[in-house]
């Protein structure tokens, strides 16, 4: 057997050896004969061989030999994986190249003249992470283990690309992008001081252009000063401009670059640089660019979002599995409607300014989060706002402090100041399962009501202080989704305020006395407390208790909030504790949807929406004798105590006890 295994390996290694070393004999004889043309097919095989690719040069191939050595070729195919949706991953139509001898023998790289045109090139990556360029088994490639030192740049003295293209489509990140150059020059001046670049071309169908001055080849390779760069690039709606110098350019260290950057979409930036980023406003941004390592820092930023200031420091490192960011970001003056995209409420760009509209009356967003993004990147990002402007709830202040690992989001916590109070809300969201879960915890402390009524009629006569908890378990990729399948429950409470007697009397729909009022003037009464206290199953919020008591009125109210839908059915009953002779004693309903309620009295719970509903409902109301001639005011107070101390168990105790004013 040991017999049959050493022939059969010196068999195996002659047939190698015949496949290799047959077509590099060939090639060494016509070499020496001067016939490169000829061995055209012969490195066609080797490379084919080697890059496990299909390999071909169909047009003329021509070897000058000497101390600069000149290549020219014609017709330069590689061809893609059988997996990618196009054939070929690069196409040359000219290829014109010298290569300085002797500088390869200390391993620099200096090309005197580079020319390519009629190049055409398709990147492809799978949602698995094979990409078309990865040759060999196509798996992502493991990090390799640093090396002793940075590896040198190639010292290119003349560079001419032009009729040139390159398509890129990254179904993992659901990204296409197309870069075309018409035109692409590099090269030194007559006196040799300065390096100038010029290009012109089309980034993802809009112009695109380059201009560049650097400091001279001499400088540049003997690298004992600082090396000038001042640059300007223009790609579709990104203007970036850098100007500094480098300290080591052939390993791009001890960067002294100011960066400025602005566009009208910070997700258009992904085709670039590597990084998944959120849709956004338009922005306009200036900063100085560092390198760390393997980390690029964007240091001491500062500019605009859409309407909102930002500053601060961000960074992202491209080496490992995937792309890390980190930034901590201040913003004096926040417009909040400015984040919106990032969690799906618009498209980003110019759309962010448009509002949402929705079929049926919704208003929750539903574009779904993109998943793929979540799984791409990981991220730590701290982010303060001293001013917030908000279209209903006025927020003081905003800290949050947001991480993305291995695909799980975490916002753990995003504080919200309301006046004195404080909304905090932890939120996790598992992008890595299928379905995605998420879980949202929020907790409500000391929020004034004077401050969420700011702006509106009833302010002056309106105060009070909110409680409350939140705890939901649910699933889904969009906002929409996750509040359409929450499971869990929702407790609010206010206590110790006052309410615009006016606001009262019209939720009770006392004409006589809102009529006084609007008359005379309003007035306060104090609250003895309000209590909102829902379960949730799959969406669906039921009241579990919903009771609003002062010292005039008492409100008592069930029914239910269907996320799902949207949709609101809850019914309440106003009994007035005083007497007047014009007070309707029927039920509310208010139906409808979030975006669009809708309330009438409805005496026999056939609902109200439509206006033949309502027509029917103040027929009844009337006809039916609903409207009593004397009000014997049956309203009562609330137990009050009893419903707090039964809230506070299920909110952790932080709720204020009831005023005892009768």
């Amino acid at each position: 057997m040991g017999r049959w295994l050493r022939w059969a390996g010196i068999a195996v290694g002659g047939v190698v050896a015949l496949v290799i070393g047959v077509p590099l004999l060939v090639i060494g004889v016509l070499v020496l004969l001067d016939r490169w043309d000829a061995a055209r097919p012969y490195i066609s095989r080797l490379a084919t061989t080697a890059l496990g690719r299909e390999v071909a040069i169909t047009g003329p191939l021509n070897v000058d030999v000497g101390r600069v050595t000149r290549l020219q070729m014609r017709g330069l195919s590689v061809a893609n994986p059988d997996w990618a949706k196009t054939p070929y991953l690069l196409r040359i139509g000219e290829l014109d190249l010298s290569v300085a001898v002797w500088p390869l023998l200390t391993g620099d790289v200096v090309i005197p003249s580079l020319r390519l045109a009629g190049v055409d090139a398709d990147l492809e990556r799978t949602k698995d992470g094979r990409a078309s360029w990865q040759f060999g088994s196509g798996k992502p490639a493991k990090p390799e283990p640093a090396s002793s030192g940075p590896a040198k740049l190639p010292l290119v003295q003349s560079l001419e690309v032009s009729d040139t293209r390159v398509h890129f489509d990254d179904r993992a990140l659901n990204k296409q992008a197309e870069l075309a150059v018409d035109r692409l020059r590099l090269g030194e001046d007559e006196e040799r001081r300065r390096m100038t670049a010029e290009g012109t071309g089309s980034y993802q169908g809009r112009p695109a252009s380059l201009r560049a001055k650097m400091g001279s080849l001499s400088v540049l390779q003997e690298g004992k000063e600082p090396y000038p760069l001042d640059l300007a690039v223009v790609a579709g709606d990104l203007h970036a401009d850098v100007a500094g110098t480098i300290a080591k350019p052939l390993t791009l260290e001890g960067l002294d670059l100011k960066l400025d950057v602005r566009g009208e979409d910070l997700s258009n930036l992904f085709p670039l640089t590597g990084i998944p980023i959120p849709p956004s406003p338009p922005y306009s941004l200036s900063g100085r660019l560092e390198r760390k390592g393997p980390a690029w820092v964007f240091k001491q930023f500062a500019g605009k979002l859409g309407g909102s200031d930002m500053r601060g420091t961000a960074s992202a490192t491209l080496g490992g599995a995937r792309p890390r960011i980190e930034a901590d970001v201040v913003s004096n003056l926040l417009d909040l409607k400015d984040l919106g995209p990032f969690i799906g409420a618009s498209e980003g760009g110019t759309a962010a300014r448009t509002p949402i509209q929705r079929p049926g009356g919704r208003i929750l967003p539903d574009k779904e989060i993109d998943l793929a993004k979540l799984n791409a990147v990981d991220a730590k990002i701290a982010f303060k706002a001293t001013r917030i402007i908000t279209p209903q709830v006025p927020i003081d202040r905003l800290d949050a402090n947001v991480t993305l690992e291995d695909g799980t989001f975490r916002a753990q916590p995003v504080s919200f100041a309301i006046g004195e109070g404080t909304v905090r809300l932890f939120l996790s969201l598992y992008g890595a399962e299928k379905p995605v879960r998420s879980d949202i915890e929020a907790t409500i402390q000391q929020v004034d009501l004077k401050r969420l009524l700011a702006g509106s009629d009833f302010v002056r006569e309106t105060a009070g202080v909110f409680n409350g908890h939140i705890k939901l378990a649910s699933s889904g990729t969009s906002i929409a989704q996750i509040a359409g399948s929450s499971t869990g429950e929702v407790t609010v409470v206010l206590t110790n305020g006052r309410f615009s007697q006016l606001l009262i009397e019209l939720a009770g729909l006392d004409i006589a006395e809102s009529l006084g009022f609007l008359i005379e003037g309003d007035r306060s009464i104090p609250i003895r407390c309000i209590v909102a206290d829902f379960t949730a199953d799959q969406g669906v919020f039921n009241t579990r208790t919903l009771a609003f008591d002062t010292t005039d009125t008492n409100i008592v109210g069930d029914g239910s909030v269907d996320m799902r839908d949207e949709k609101l059915n809850l019914h309440l009953r106003a009994l007035p504790k005083d007497f007047s002779p014009l007070t309707l004693r029927t039920p509310i309903a208010i139906q409808g949807t979030l975006g669009s309620p809708d309330a009438f009295p409805d005496p026999v719970d056939i609902g109200v929406e439509g206006i033949g509903k309502k027509v029917l409902n103040g027929i009844i109301t009337v006809v039916g004798g609903l409207l009593p001639p004397v009000d014997i005011g049956p309203g009562k107070n609330e137990p009050c105590a009893a419903m707090v101390h039964e809230a506070r168990q299920r909110v952790g105790g932080d709720i204020p006890s009831p005023s005892r004013r009768r």
